[in-house]
């Protein structure tokens, strides 16, 4: 056997430093688990744990109540460990978002889960981000308000009805590819009708001819055959 310099030991066929030495860590023959380095001889704790009793203790996580994000790091009460810190305990509809417990139901800034962001036109409801106010989805997507220039899905411009309902509008409107008749300002004439300045009008209904006038002749009735 050979002498080996300093602190090292003879292990195998070579002098190794044993407080360094991942394959013979504090004594040959003692290989550290994987992902894990030999300091003073001791096998350094996986990733998110640690020597929490001492430096000969055995490694323990880093993500408990008792040993929150580091050793005796205790959680209060009405907090868990979760992402080795300690955060509200939620409950009912409301969700750890942010290190806050938010209802996902109502937030606009977590509307159905965390971080999932509402538009500036649109609120939350029951978790989905609707159009706000007195707006309604395109097609495309956008809110838009409900008014003349807003129809229907596609949101096209919209024409008034007098005295009706069209489908696919507000009540009152129209779409302007849908009017039965001309397109009259903000107006949607009905069939037969005609725009006149800016107002639409049923024509006069115009009365039947009279009657032709009797023949003209020489008077009277002809006279009796024999």
């Amino acid at each position: 056997m050979c002498d080996c310099p300093g602190e090292q030991a003879f292990c195998g066929s070579t002098c190794v430093d044993t407080q360094t030495n991942e394959q013979h860590c504090g004594d040959c023959d003692r290989p550290c688990p994987a992902g894990t380095m030999c300091e003073a001889g001791l096998c350094s704790c996986p990733a998110g744990q640690a020597r929490c009793g001492g430096p000969t203790s055995a490694c323990v996580p880093l993500n408990t109540d008792q040993n929150c994000g580091t050793c005796a790091n205790d959680c209060d009460e009405g907090t868990s460990c979760m992402g080795a810190m300690c955060r509200p305990d939620c409950a009912g509809p409301n969700e750890l978002c942010d290190g806050m417990c938010v209802n996902t139901q109502t937030s606009n800034a977590h509307c159905g889960g965390c971080n999932d962001a509402c538009n500036a036109d649109e609120t939350c409801r029951a978790g989905e981000c609707e159009c706000a106010g007195n707006t309604r989805r395109c097609g495309d997507g956008s809110c838009e308000a409900r008014s003349v220039n807003s129809c229907g899905p596609s949101c096209a411009p919209c024409r008034d009805i007098p005295n009706g309902v069209a489908v696919g509008c507000d009540s009152n409107e129209q779409c302007q590819y849908d009017c039965a008749g001309p397109t009259c300002g903000t107006m949607c004439c009905a069939a037969g009708q005609t725009c006149t300045a800016g107002v639409c009008q049923t024509p006069p209904t115009t009365p039947p001819p009279p009657p032709p006038p009797p023949p003209q002749g020489g008077g009277g009735a002809p006279p009796p055959l024999f």
